[in-house]
This record gives C-alpha cells, structure tokens and sequence, in this order.
C-alpha cells in the first residue's frame, strides 16, 4: 500500500515531475516532503537542483544553505558554488568548491571546478592541476580529460596536451574538441 503523504513517496513523485521538467509540481513534492520531514536532505537537495536547472540561482544558494545546516556534504557545497559561479561571486564559488574538496579530497567535481575557475583566470599550469586530480578520481571521464589537455596546450606543454587529448578520444571516440 503506497502512502501518498509518505516523505518517500513525495520524492519520487517530484523526481518523476523534475524528469518530466515539471518542476512547478516537483518542487510542490519537495517541499511537501520536507513538511513531513524537515531534515529531510534528498528534497533539499533536489529543491536546489531544482533551483539550479531553474536558473534561479540566488534560491538555489539559500536552499543548499538550508542544506549545509543540516549536514556538510562535498555535493552541497559543490552545487551551493555553482549557483555563486552563476551569479558572478567567484570567491565564494571557490571558497565552496575549495572546502568540497577538503571534506572528501577524492571529489572530482569540486576539482574539476577549481579548473575551471583557475582556467577562467588564465591560471593554466593550476587548472592542469585540478583538472590533473580530477581525472585521477573521475578517470573515464572524457570531459575532464579534455579539458586537462586544453589546460596543458594553454599552457605550452604540447606534448602532455597531446596525451591528454588522445585519452579523451580513447575513452569517447565521438569528443569531437578533442580530436
């Protein structure tokens, strides 16, 4: 028997709703289900994914802020920086993207971000290095293993760019940047 006002059942509701893109009823689940459970961390964080894919970012710092009340996680902390990337706030983009990785240093996102802010800055041999440690932790990804290798030809090291590029390819062999 499936209880409809059960915190569970309200978010998978609103998960079906957010996979669908309805996010005005996957939100409605969410916060229905923190009505019933307030320390409920799975529909604050999907009220603040919600929020990202929204576009209402300023939201979305306040939620994963709720979050972070609750407990600090790397993925609270990563996503809480990617609405203040969004919102121009860089500092703080990086001070979340900064303490993601010291609560868990094997957490690729929060490198992987790092390197992009550092690419941002034309920081190139650091972003090679975020990127370097994103890819030991994430290493089939593709996208990080691209951006490595731009981060090395940027760099001016051809060579490690090169490799980085190719492995890239060999995971994916559709990355058309990389090829």
């Amino acid at each position: 028997v499936i209880n409809p006002g059960h915190f569970m059942t309200l978010l998978h509701q609103g998960l079906i709703y957010a996979r669908m893109q309805d996010y005005a009823k996957s939100n409605a689940s969410y916060e229905e289900a923190v009505k019933v459970k307030p320390d409920f961390l799975d529909a604050w964080y999907n009220l603040g994914n919600n929020a990202l894919k929204q576009l209402r970012f300023k939201d979305a710092v306040e939620i994963y802020d709720k979050l972070l009340n609750l407990r600090e996680a790397p993925e609270f902390l990563h996503n809480k920086g990617r609405a203040y990337l969004e919102l121009g706030r860089l500092r703080e983009a990086k001070e979340c993207f900064d303490r993601s990785v010291e609560l868990d240093s094997t957490y690729a996102y929060g490198y992987a971000s790092l390197g992009n802010l550092a690419n941002r800055d034309g920081e190139y041999e650091k972003s090679a290095k975020y990127y370097s440690q994103a890819t030991r932790f994430a290493p089939n990804s593709d996208v990080y293993w691209f951006k490595l290798g731009v981060a090395f030809f940027r760099a001016d090291s051809k060579k490690s760019a090169e490799a980085g590029c190719r492995k890239a390819i060999g995971i994916n062999p559709n990355h058309t940047g990389a090829m």
